[in-house]
């Protein structure tokens, strides 16, 4: 008897819940609140400004000449131009790329797309997270299966002597 009344309230309160119907009849209304998003830091637009500064990334797959895996810096300038340095891994042999550079333009929605120095050919989509704080990243180049991930940099930490 205890277990079937404890089950009749708890499926009275995930009604209520559910359906937002108040279980006090002064606030009975029979419909359900709208919810409004207020304007404010964390639901503005994404802009190419969203991506400023040093990221440290990672980025790994597949390409028509084999594997790929590399480690690096690209910095945003907030205005659509990035330049990086990497130091990558093909089919296992090791040597940096330094000097990198290109295009990149944010959408309102935070995905966006990172261009060729040429400004026209894509080579990536990105998608920007905890408020640009992260990017994720899909090689956009035919026959690639490359996607990435960006962290931004805040600071450094120095050196101490003891």
């Amino acid at each position: 008897m205890k277990r079937t009344v404890n089950l009749i309230a708890l499926s009275g309160l995930m009604t209520t819940v559910l359906l937002g119907v108040s279980v006090f009849p002064e606030r009975r209304s029979g419909i359900v609140a709208k919810v409004h998003a207020q304007e404010n830091e964390a639901n503005r637009a994404c802009t190419n400004a969203s991506l400023s500064g040093p990221y440290g990334y990672y980025r790994t797959g597949t390409t028509p000449t084999g594997p790929v895996a590399a480690v690096g810096i690209l910095t945003y300038d907030g205005k659509g131009f990035g330049t990086a340095q990497q130091t990558v891994s093909r089919n296992g042999v090791f040597h940096q790329d330094l000097g990198l550079a290109g295009p990149y333009r944010v959408n309102p929605d935070c995905t966006g797309t990172l261009f060729a120095p040429d400004g026209v050919t894509p080579i990536a989509q990105i998608v920007l997270v905890n408020d640009g704080e992260e990017v994720f990243v899909l090689g956009a180049l035919p026959g690639n299966t490359v996607y990435a991930v960006q962290k931004r940099i805040h600071g450094h930490r120095e050196h101490k002597e003891d």
